[in-house]
């Protein structure tokens, strides 16, 4: 196993700090989060139950993790991100593929039409 990055959250706040680590195994990356301390495994839990819920609306969009012994464990996908894309797009002021990139990046964030819920003020 080759330690390809890794990168800490150290300066958060202690239950927020977490190292993630880019490794290579054999000829496969994955990207791997834990935490940096034990206060913070209660942040590296819900990272992955955010998934779990995530997988019922974007599956499509969504590289599966695993969690193992503390860890989140994700497949390390080359290319460029839809962030980097849509920076692209900017830097050449190419409104046609920024419009279409934002579309995409609702699509993905609030999934179908039925997906939406009005908030209403409570006490």
């Amino acid at each position: 196993m080759k330690v390809i990055y890794c990168r800490s959250s150290l300066r958060r706040r202690k239950r927020f700090q977490i190292i993630t680590s880019i490794i290579q195994k054999e000829k496969e990356w994955y990207v791997i989060k834990k935490a940096a301390r034990k206060e913070a495994e209660d942040h590296i839990n819900k990272i992955y139950s955010n998934e779990l819920l995530m997988k019922k609306y974007h599956k499509k969009y969504l590289v599966e993790s695993s969690y193992i012994n503390g860890r989140i464990i994700t497949p390390y996908i080359k290319g460029q991100s839809l962030g980097e894309r849509l920076r692209n797009a900017l830097l050449k002021k190419d409104k046609k593929q920024i419009r279409e990139l934002i579309e995409l990046w609702k699509k993905i964030i609030i999934g179908q039409e039925d997906n939406l819920v009005l908030f209403q003020a409570t006490e």
